[in-house]
This record gives C-alpha cells, sequence and structure tokens, in this order.
C-alpha cells in the first residue's frame, strides 16, 4: 500500500518503518517541525512535505500521528482520496468526519520509541467509518503479521486507559524502587529477573492468581 504519513515523534517513526520493512510504500513524510520531516522521510525513503501540503494522489492510507489536540486542526483538503486515520488511544473517530470521506483509526496497544533497534509486538484496535475501510486496515495490520481487533471509540478509551494502568502506572512504581534503592545504596537491576519472571507469568494466568509473598499474607 502507499501510506502518507503526518507526523515525526515516536509512533510516527515506529510505524513508517514497520510498514516500510513488511513491503509498503511510504509515499511522504510532513510535521510542525520541517527538519524533522525532512529526516524522517529520507530514512524512510519518501518526500517531506509541509505539514498543510496535500498528500501524493495515489497515497491510499494517511496516517496521522500527531499530538491529540493537533488531530481536529489538521486542514480538510490535504487528503487527496485517502482513507484518513488516527493512531491516539482516547480520540473519538469521528473528529475525521468531514476530513476525507473514508477515515478510522489506527490504534497500535504499544508503548513506541523511536529509539527502539527492534520493533516489538504492537497489538492494532482499528475502527472504520464503513466496512471497506475497516477491512483495508486489518489488511495492512495482518500483511505485518500482527493481531489486530476491530473495536468502537468509547470501548478503545477504556482499553486505552487499562493500558495506562499496566504501562504508564506500573513504570511509576518501577521508577519509585529504583529511587528507593539507590537512597539505600542498593543494585536496583538485581530486581530484573523478578520484574522479568512476574510479567511472564500473566501469559499463562489471571493476575489475580498470581499475587505472592507480602501481599497475600497482607503483611
Amino acid at each position: 500500500m502507499f501510506i502518507a504519513i503526518i507526523g515525526t515523534g515516536n509512533v510516527a517513526t515506529v510505524l513508517g518503518k514497520l510498514f516500510l520493512q513488511n513491503g509498503h510504500v511510504i509515499t511522504s513524510v510532513s510535521g510542525r517541525n520541517a527538519e524533522a520531516a525532512k529526516l524522517l522521510a529520507q530514512e524512510l525513503g519518501a518526500k517531506s512535505l509541509q505539514l498543510s501540503a496535500k498528500v501524493a494522489s495515489e497515497t491510499e492510507i494517511t496516517i496521522i500521528a500527531v499530538a491529540d489536540a493537533a488531530i481536529s486542526s489538521l486542514p480538510t483538503n490535504m487528503f487527496a482520496n485517502s482513507i484518513v486515520v488516527h493512531t491516539a488511544g482516547a480520540v473519538p473517530m469521528d473528529v475525521l468526519k468531514g476530513k476525507a470521506k473514508c477515515y478510522g483509526v489506527l490504534y497500535p496497544l504499544q508503548s513506541l520509541r523511536k529509539e527502539m533497534k527492534e520493533i516489538p509486538e504492537i497489538p492494532f484496535l482499528i475502527e472504520g467509518s464503513d466496512a471497506r475501510t475497516i477491512g483495508i486496515l486489518e489488511q495492512l495490520v495482518t500483511s505485518c503479521k500482527l493481531q489486530t481487533q476491530v473495536i468502537n471509540s468509547d470501548e478503545r478509551a477504556t482499553m486505552h486507559a487499562a493500558a495506562v494502568l499496566v504501562s504508564n502506572f506500573t513504570n511509576y512504581l518501577y521508577t519509585v524502587a529504583e529511587d528507593f534503592c539507590k537512597k539505600e545504596e542498593l543494585n536496583f537491576h538485581l530486581l530484573l529477573p523478578l520484574l522479568q519472571e512476574t510479567a511472564n507469568r500473566l501469559t499463562n494466568a489471571s493476575p489475580a492468581a498470581l499475587q505472592t509473598g507480602p501481599a497475600v499474607r497482607g503483611d
């Protein structure tokens, strides 16, 4: 597929690499930072465009990967005839209504950083304005051999909240533990095998069944 990317941050960079590695063509990259757009475009073998410039006519999907608040402010005349999707977890699909004939959401349920050397497994939650759009988004994801699920805006916002709990909140606890170890002059990295084993156990059981130690005893 021919894909245009709007945005130059973590999500835009990782998704651009993902789709390029799986045989798709990145037609253009645009963003508020012209230099960042130029650098990402070079990396992806694409053209660099100004943020408000119209994407190429052959573009089949335009992916908007910008800050949530910036999605609705994008012009309506820049998407040619492509399907337009955003990647946000908590923004309704209908924010794109009126910007394109066919629109949707391509939400990567994963923590992504542009510095990643390897792209992790990414489940995608998708939504579309019509059955054809949903089918094309499913085809795009499955071409990368990744899991996809059709889900509405309310369900996606709920899953996004759950993702914050298991990722951002959990990482904050890691930060607290690291600070505690530094204060006590102990090696935080000794906890990494425990951390990894705790996460691995979730593959085969409910977290409620895996609680151990002081938490079970009520110490």
